[in-house]
């Protein structure tokens, strides 16, 4: 059990930090999700997308990984890979119930 659940934060069962870097692909997506199909109803892939512009360039040494995960993750290919094994993009809302 997480400690959030102890103190009535809402969180998500399981986090992944895979999805990084060189992990942006479906394949990650698919393995990480088929590894906790079993023991778990939520999953949170921590990323960090986003449009670049000077300020961004100015702060972050993450900045074209932060344009590929943006672009995947508003893909089709991730909503196909989701689609897949058997998973779907929840809101937040959703782990809160």
């Amino acid at each position: 059990m997480h400690e959030a659940d102890y103190t009535g934060i809402p969180t998500t069962d399981r986090f992944s930090d895979q999805f990084y870097a060189d992990g942006i692909t479906a394949d990650v997506v698919k393995q990480v999700v088929k590894a906790h199909e079993h023991d778990t109803e939520t999953l949170e892939f921590m990323c960090h997308p986003a449009f670049i512009d000077e300020t961004m360039l100015s702060l972050t040494s993450y900045s074209d990984y932060r344009i590929k995960e943006l672009t995947f993750l508003t893909s089709d290919e991730v909503q196909e890979a989701l689609k897949s094994v058997g998973a779907e993009v929840v809101s937040f809302k959703e782990v809160m119930k």
